[in-house]
């Protein structure tokens, strides 16, 4: 019965370590000549001088140099970042943020929500170009809306859409 109690604690723990790593997301680095871990920290990373945080995700034996060509997992929640900008760019009807109308042109950001009436929607253009329309009665929160530092424009946006 203990052996039983043992697995079953030990399997419940290897379930909340994969959920916890399956909703982490990741941008990839191509190694390159002259790269090394503490290099690539100093390049993407919110602290700098973590470069072990690369070794949770990678097999890199030397961390002074990295083979060429090899791909680095970076986690992004590690990763700095600015806002990244989402504009209004259609509209019809009554749509808010919050309490405020919205019209367009109006630039929203992480944590607003947009929320359309009966018979109206928005349209909206996020920072990698792509564009998303918000039908009739429905609601969408901007969770996140980030741009990843020298990631070549990588954008990290979640949108939640309700309605």
């Amino acid at each position: 019965m203990k052996n039983f109690q043992r697995i079953a604690v030990a399997a419940c723990i290897l379930l909340v370590a994969f959920a916890a790593s399956a909703e982490e997301r990741f941008f990839t680095h191509t190694a390159k000549n002259g790269d090394s871990l503490t290099k690539l920290a100093k390049r993407y990373l919110i602290n700098t001088n973590d470069w072990q945080v690369f070794q949770k995700f990678n097999v890199v034996p030397n961390p002074r140099q990295i083979p060429l060509g090899k791909l680095i997992k970076i986690p992004v929640s590690a990763m700095r970042s600015d806002v990244a900008p989402i504009e209004v760019i259609a509209i019809q009807g009554a749509v808010a943020s919050g309490t405020r109308p919205v019209v367009r042109g109006d630039r929203v950001m992480e944590g607003d929500e947009l929320t359309t009436e009966d018979g109206s929607f928005v349209t909206i253009k996020l920072a990698d170009g792509s564009t998303l329309t918000v039908q009739p009665k429905s609601s969408l929160r901007i969770e996140t809306a980030r741009q990843l530092v020298n990631s070549g424009g990588v954008t990290d946006t979640v949108l939640r859409l309700d309605g």
